[in-house]
């Protein structure tokens, strides 16, 4: 086991704390946003295929990408050293909150501008901190809490227990400041380098490029795509 998945004496995946898992589903989405006190929404992105991406808003800020943990796929881009200045990561230690993981990175990633005064704080915070420090550290944050318990029992299915086997989970991709798309998932050991965006396209299309390639030839219908957007 890595040093990285070490912190107090807690293995990472033993997991002490547990929460009720999030929908898929904008209006949950955007209503956890708002209540961390940022301007940005969440809009479904209904298919990958060009005509299908120009519908959704612009600009695109983040992906948050749900999948089946019931397919293999397979392993795609270059990883990244855990506490990389090219996007601000933070290990998962919650059990179920792979949906709120999602949406902070999403946040702590987004333009300064529309972070917020709550994640421009947790940004400053974490700035100092390794990716195992910033779990423990959010693990604290009520604001937070709050938010996904609110999110969780807003959803239009029945609230899940924390303790149920839940086998979907939650990613978030990124742009970073230098035009690569990165993807951020708090279950591994780091970021993962998609490379640069695309020639000619943006950065929706090119992380629609990559999740294109995670879900060929998979039979579980259970995937879903949900853009963070912003006002401009």
């Amino acid at each position: 086991m890595s040093k990285a998945t070490i912190y107090k004496g807690i293995e990472r995946f033993d997991h002490r704390i547990a929460w009720s898992p999030l929908e898929s589903n904008p209006e949950v989405i955007s209503k956890f946003i708002s209540d961390l006190g940022s301007p940005l929404k969440a809009a479904d992105v209904y298919g990958l295929d060009p005509e299908l991406l120009a519908f959704v808003p612009k600009p695109v800020r983040s992906l948050i990408f749900l999948f089946p943990c019931t397919e293999k796929f397979p392993k795609l881009g270059k990883p990244l050293d855990p506490s990389t200045d090219r996007a601000l990561f933070v290990y998962q230690m919650i059990t179920n909150a792979c949906g709120a993981m999602a949406i902070i990175h999403s946040l702590l990633n987004c333009p300064d501008e529309e972070k917020g005064d709550y994640v421009k704080s947790l940004k400053e915070k974490f700035s100092s901190l390794s990716p195992f420090e910033r779990a423990w550290e959010l693990e604290d944050e009520k604001r937070f809490e709050v938010a996904h318990t609110e999110g969780a029992a807003s959803g239009d299915t029945e609230e899940l227990d924390p303790s149920s086997d839940v086998d979907l989970h939650f990613i978030a991709f990124v742009p970073s400041e230098d035009g690569s798309v990165i993807e951020l998932d708090g279950r591994k050991e780091g970021p993962i380098d998609h490379g640069k965006i695309e020639p000619g396209k943006d950065f929706l299309e090119s992380a629609a490029s990559v999740i294109q390639k995670y879900i060929e030839g998979k039979s579980d219908p259970r995937f879903a795509l949900v853009a963070i957007v912003g006002s401009e």
